[in-house]
């Protein structure tokens, strides 16, 4: 791509970027100062001049004060009556309250002991079914695989292990042909 370098092109570009700095400034040095300091100010000054005269405007005549004054006494009066009514209902209520309270969390309480040898009883036969259930298992797996199992241990396990303790040294280096003959054509849990 050719870009053209002549006078305008480059007066082009210095003023959009000069634009965008003037602009980055301006709000930056003037308007967020002036905002704060002259607009903010103002406004926060005219309401309170405003609430201040509805303050004033608000205040009654003197004549009218005592007028005011009874009547609020008087409300105060009959707020505390209605208060100390209340009260006296709450009193006398409390005991059957308390009473009513005890009572459902006894009862709701004595439910749930009840209720306990009931969900242990569930719970020992759930557990107990579930054991004869592995049992069962179990017993169906090794009925069918025993022979397979008990070669597989006695190979595995019994032989290896005779043979690493004769190879070490704990067992003699002579052992009976004939006695390990016979253990190897016919293994003792071999029930067929």
């Amino acid at each position: 791509m050719l870009m053209e370098d002549d006078y305008n092109h480059r007066w082009t570009f210095i003023r959009k970027a000069t634009k965008g700095i003037y602009i980055f400034f301006k709000i930056l040095l003037y308007e967020i100062p002036r905002f704060l300091f002259i607009d903010g100010a103002w406004e926060i000054i005219k309401a309170t001049s405003r609430g201040a005269v509805r303050l004033y405007d608000a205040i009654p005549p003197v004549k009218e004060w005592p007028g005011i004054i009874s009547r609020a006494i008087i409300s105060m009066v009959k707020g505390i009556g209605r208060f100390l009514v209340a009260l006296g209902k709450g009193i006398v209520a409390t005991p059957k309250v308390i009473y009513k309270t005890g009572k459902y969390i006894v009862k709701h309480t004595w439910k749930g002991i009840k209720a306990i040898p009931r969900l242990v009883k569930v719970g020992a036969e759930k557990a107990w079914s579930g054991v004869k259930i592995i049992a069962t298992w179990l017993k169906d797996f090794f009925l069918r695989f025993h022979s397979f199992v008990l070669t597989c241990l006695y190979e595995c396990f019994i032989v290896s292990t005779y043979s690493c303790l004769r190879d070490r040294g704990f067992l003699p280096l002579y052992y009976p042909s004939r006695y390990y003959q016979r253990i190897q054509e016919n293994p003792p849990w071999n029930f067929h």
